[in-house]
């Protein structure tokens, strides 16, 4: 991967470069493992004081946007960890799938799903 410089941070951040967009297959595989446990690992020293502090934005920003007598058969979370965003509708919700790279955010159960 290429090192980051002062230099190199000006073209991503330019918007001229899209960072990763030219990796290699073996720079992309290197990153993607790096990464793979990259948020766990910051949360490995607090799971006992994880907390998702985001419902009050997911509500205010999409799902007051949704009818009040909506159900869903499926839903799919990308990067969701345990799914703890699905949370204020998952009694809309009939099954749940989860994508998550991480072995050490998941869970079996969410509400009562």
């Amino acid at each position: 991967m290429e090192a980051h410089n002062n230099k190199t941070e000006q073209i991503y951040l330019s918007g001229k470069k899209l960072y990763g967009d030219d990796f290699s297959l073996n720079e992309i595989e290197t990153w993607y493992n790096n990464e793979k446990e990259g948020y766990a690992n910051l949360l490995a020293d607090n799971k006992k004081k994880y907390r998702y502090g985001y419902h009050k934005r997911n509500i205010f920003h999409a799902f007051n946007y949704l009818p009040k007598n909506v159900s869903f058969t499926n839903a799919l979370g990308i990067g969701s960890a345990y799914g703890d965003e699905f949370l204020p509708v998952i009694n809309k919700i009939s099954n749940l799938f989860i994508v998550e790279p991480s072995d050490n955010l998941v869970s079996d159960r969410l509400g009562n799903i």
